[in-house]
Formats: C-alpha cells, structure tokens, sequence
C-alpha cells in the first residue's frame, strides 16, 4: 500500500500543536526536521504510531519525524 504523505503531514502536523507552534520546518532524505516554537506541546509517542512514521525523537532543539525515503 502506498504511503499517504498527505495523512502523514495532516496527523504530524496536530500532533505538534497545529501550524502556529511550527517555527521552521524543513526534511532530509529520511526525516521531517521541525523546530518548535513550544516543545512540550509535541506528542512524541502518538506520533510515532502515526501510519508511515518510523520514529520520533528530540535532537537538540530539533524534533525529527523519521519516515524513510518518502519524506513528505
């Protein structure tokens, strides 16, 4: 089945606190890299059980959304 990037960008994005807690977004080859206006409004854990996402962590300041090469 075919990754949804759409559903994947639409649940992340309310997982984090909507739009206005997103300060920079930006993505690599594997991961979706946000840095958050206020961290603690992340879900870590829901997001990581958001279909198409391998991972989640803080790096730094930095949250990363891993979700392999089809990186929306």
């Amino acid at each position: 089945m075919a990754v949804d990037n759409k559903q994947i960008a639409t649940d992340v994005l309310e997982l984090v606190g909507g739009a206005e807690n997103v300060a920079v977004a930006t993505n690599c080859m594997t991961r979706l890299r946000l840095t958050l206006k206020d961290n603690s409004k992340a879900d870590v854990e829901k997001i990581k059980k958001v279909k198409g996402v391998l991972g989640c962590q803080f790096a730094g300041s930095q949250l990363q959304v891993i979700i392999g090469q089809n990186v929306p």
